[in-house]
């Protein structure tokens, strides 16, 4: 269904591997802390898994920069994460959706997101936070059932510019388990 709602919003769905390299988690700034580095990697460009999508999405619009824009694109891939408190990984369904173009903000992100909850008949807030790698005062915390949920906002350009990006991008990432479990609910 989420699928069907992106692609109808004119969206290009991309599929990535669930690894990454260290220079992703630093281009992106996500962070290290909770990341589940691999024990003998074949290659350092996928020595980590992924803990967010948001560097699969910087990647693809990276290596397809020479391409015609604007570029929107999403992504639905599961993702992975050290419980300290545990001592297990937590993994789980992320959706990550991204605009490139020169006139990307924002505005147009929040639509997107706001289509998409519309779609799915559910509601949501954004509490307005600065977040690591996106433009301070232009980035913001997902919220859905009084729960954090994903970011959203505007790529900075020193994000931009470490993968070599040419276009402003606009970028919002969700954990889809509650909205999965809602849905469910609901039927």
């Amino acid at each position: 269904m989420i699928r069907d709602i992106l692609i109808g919003a004119g969206f290009i769905e991309v599929k990535n591997y669930s690894l990454i390299g260290a220079k992703d988690i630093e281009f992106s700034k996500i962070g290290m802390e909770s990341t589940i580095e691999i024990e003998n990697p074949n290659t350092i460009d996928y020595c980590f898994m992924r803990k967010r999508i948001r560097p699969s999405i910087l990647i693809t619009l990276a290596q397809n920069k020479t391409r015609e824009f604007p570029q929107s694109i999403f992504e639905i891939g599961r993702c992975f994460e050290k419980v300290f408190e545990k001592e297990n990984i937590h993994e789980c369904e992320r959706l990550g959706c991204a605009i490139s173009s020169k006139n990307s903000d924002f505005t147009k992100i929040r639509q997107v997101l706001d289509a998409l909850f519309s779609q799915l008949n559910l509601e949501f807030s954004i509490v307005e936070s600065q977040e690591n790698g996106f433009i301070e005062g232009r980035s913001g915390k997902i919220m859905f059932c009084e729960k954090e949920i994903g970011v959203i906002g505007e790529i900075e350009p020193e994000v931009i510019l470490g993968y070599g990006l040419e276009m402003p991008t606009s970028f919002f990432e969700i954990e889809l388990e509650s909205i999965f479990e809602a849905i469910e609910k609901r039927n």
